[in-house]
Formats: C-alpha cells, structure tokens, sequence
C-alpha cells in the first residue's frame, strides 16, 4: 500500500495516507487567528443554550404530580412563572421565598449574561459590531458567568435542604430540582466554555478586518476662490 501512495501525484497526500496508515498521529496546523472560528462559535452556541433556557422559565414549570394545582398567584388566579416569583418573594412568612429568588436570579443573571451575548453575537455574525461582542464576552459575560451564574442553583439547593428539609416529593421539589441541575451544569459548562474560548476570540477580533471609517459629517463643498474671507472661514 505504501508504494502505492508513493506512485500518487500528490506527494503530500501520499505521506499523510501512508502515516495514517502506519499510525501516526498528526499534527493539526495551527490556524492564523483570522481563520479561527471556533471560539465565536463556542461562546455563540452557549449563549444561544442560556438564552432559551431563560426563556423556557418564563412559562414552563414542573408538577410533582397531576394531582398538584396549576401555579396560582396570591389571589389564586393561575400564573406563568414569570410572574409568580415576584409575588412569593416578597410574601410574609412564605415557604417558597428561597425558590423564588433562584428563579430571580435565573432570570436575572441569564438575562445579563447568556441573552446579552445572545445578542452581541447575532452583531458579530452580521458585521454590524463585532467589537460590542468581543467586550461584553470578555467582560460582563466572561465574570457573570463564573461569579454570577452559580446563585440560581445555589438558593435552589438552600431551598430544597432548608424549606424541604431534603424531601423533593412535594411540589415544587422536581421543579426545585431540575432546576439546580439544569443551572449547575450550564454554570460549569459556561465557565468552561468562557475561560477557555474568550482569550482566542479577543485574538479573532483583533485580527479581523478594520470596518471601513464612516465619516458623520455631510460633505462641504470647497469655498470658491472669490469667495469673502467669512465665507472661507465658515467652509473651513
């Protein structure tokens, strides 16, 4: 097989056919930072994760059983989530205050961090401003998501120990627990994805095209030659 490959026109593929074969591992080359999309694509598919995330809490919740009640608010009309928290949070002597302020802080926090990025990527991807993004996931994004991301799943955890005493077989003990396992593995996984991706990303920026300077100023015509030393002044 090898004096096949070295029968081949392309001598290159011949030689990296022939170490495949032989079982040789090869060495990626490395890409100029220009051409290296992967760090955008990383920190883009991650922030589009936490951008549906926070938006499935706005209406979905989990019932331990179908015997449970629809989610009521105070008045006991039936509520989405997003609207229930901000009730329960502030309610008197309330056995859901730890649970809510996780969802507050899953509502918040996600929205700062992962829907933020959202956005500032759909800029990068359309050249609109690829500077906005590389500042927010270096900056807001990058702390939020290791500092910030990690308090809804830590009331969750306050809440299920404390308020339910370790028992999740009460509502909203699966919701409770989805929960802190959905929020615990995108704080992992975000901070992961941050710390390792963001370096290379300020790289791709950098190395990127400078968008062509648009001048704000309407253009002015040339005084004429005749023209009064005010008038040259004020076309100056």
């Amino acid at each position: 097989m090898a004096a096949i490959h070295e029968n081949e026109s392309n001598v290159e593929l011949a030689e990296t056919l022939a170490k495949l074969e032989a079982g040789y591992e090869l060495e990626r080359p490395n890409l100029a930072p220009e051409d290296n999309w992967e760090p955008q694509l990383a920190l883009g598919i991650q922030s589009c994760i936490g951008t549906a995330w926070w938006l499935a809490t706005f209406m979905f919740y989990l019932k331990n059983s179908d015997k449970d009640p629809d989610l009521a608010n105070l008045n006991g009309g039936t509520i989405f989530p997003i609207g229930w928290f901000w009730e329960r949070i502030v309610e008197p002597n309330g056995l859901y205050m730890y649970f809510a302020l996780g969802l507050l802080f899953n509502f918040v926090f996600y929205g700062l961090v992962s829907v933020v990025e959202f956005i500032s990527w759909m800029f990068y991807l359309n050249n609109t401003d690829i500077y906005f993004a590389a500042w927010w996931f270096s900056s807001i994004g990058y702390w939020g998501s290791i500092l910030l991301l990690p308090f809804p799943w830590i009331m969750m955890l306050v809440y299920i120990s404390i308020s339910l005493e370790g028992y999740i077989d009460i509502f909203p003990g699966n919701w409770a627990l989805v929960v802190l396992l959905f929020t615990l593995v995108m704080w992992i996984a975000s901070s992961v994805v941050h710390i390792w991706y963001v370096p290379d990303f300020l790289l791709h920026i950098a190395a990127l095209p400078k968008p062509p300077c648009v001048c704000p100023l309407p253009f002015v015509d040339p005084a004429e030659e005749n023209a009064s030393e005010e008038k040259k002044a004020a076309v100056k």
